[in-house]
């Protein structure tokens, strides 16, 4: 069974469709997670100012550097100029310092005591 140029024409397009509703259901979910973290940022401030406990600025931090993380790879993915002049420096050295970050923040607001 051989294929036709109009099906090879149909696979390649079915794929570039695929690709393109992929990529936007990408966006929606990191837009949608940055949205939540700076809900729970927001939420963790107010928590702060009720309780005055310290262990809660900890995870306010960490759930604001996981916003600008999804945020500065939202820029990453969808703003060429950004992409060109920051992707090894972002891939390289930010993320992972961001996550390691997010992680210490994370630990102290576990472990840390009045």
């Amino acid at each position: 069974m051989s294929l036709s140029a109009v099906d090879v024409l149909f696979v390649a397009q079915l794929v570039a469709d695929t690709e393109q509703n992929l990529s936007t259901v990408e966006n929606l979910l990191k837009l949608g997670i940055g949205a939540f973290s700076l809900l729970l940022l927001a939420l963790s401030i107010s928590a702060y100012r009720r309780t005055g406990m310290r262990r809660l600025i900890y995870a306010a931090s960490a759930f604001g550097l996981f916003a600008v993380q999804l945020f500065l790879e939202y820029a990453e993915d969808n703003v060429a100029s950004f992409e060109a002049s920051f992707e090894t420096l972002l891939d390289a050295v930010i993320f992972p310092g961001i996550t390691l970050s997010i992680l210490v923040l994370f630990f102290l607001a576990i472990v840390s005591r009045k």
